[in-house]
């Protein structure tokens, strides 16, 4: 089990990279140069049906990438996809309301009967913890559906 967060490494790890956060006047779309195994996973998330080959490379810094407009929340929800493709389970742990303290969202990664233990050994059956509480689970059912799903919570399992 691995505890990962969604920061600027974890983004470079997945074939994320900044170019500005300033793609519009609320910096809620941030300019990106994503690889191809991202831009495939960008494609299977927004559900868009064309060849990889037939997109773009980027005219900006790296010309053997690609380059996409993302707000955070889908840089969210594609590094979530990615993550499932290499372990079982993912769970969000958000940050509970504390005065004094800053904590960070975080996801549990990893086998689910470990990541399982470790949930009924920190937190308490309503899904809280002294500074933390549980957010949503990812999980892959054995017959998973294949679709566009624009949404990362149509394509996981389950959700809390």
């Amino acid at each position: 089990m691995n505890t990962v967060y969604i920061d600027s490494d974890t983004m470079r790890q997945y074939g994320i990279d900044f170019l500005t956060g300033e793609a519009c006047a609320l910096s809620m779309r941030q300019l990106c140069e994503i690889d191809e195994a991202m831009m495939r996973t960008y494609l299977a998330y927004t559900g868009i049906q064309t060849s990889i080959r037939e997109i773009a490379k980027s005219q900006y810094n790296n010309r053997n990438k690609y380059s996409v407009f993302l707000t955070h929340e889908v840089i969210e929800d594609l590094i979530i996809m990615r993550l499932m493709e290499e372990n079982q389970m993912v769970v969000e742990i958000l940050p509970r309301e504390q005065q004094g303290f800053s904590m960070r969202k975080h996801l549990l990664v990893g086998q689910s009967d470990e990541i399982r233990e470790y949930l009924k050994r920190h937190f308490d059956t309503d899904g809280t913890g002294t500074f933390y509480q549980i957010g949503r689970t990812y999980a892959i059912y054995e017959q998973q559906p294949r679709r566009g799903f624009s949404n990362i919570h149509g394509f996981t399992g389950i959700s809390q």
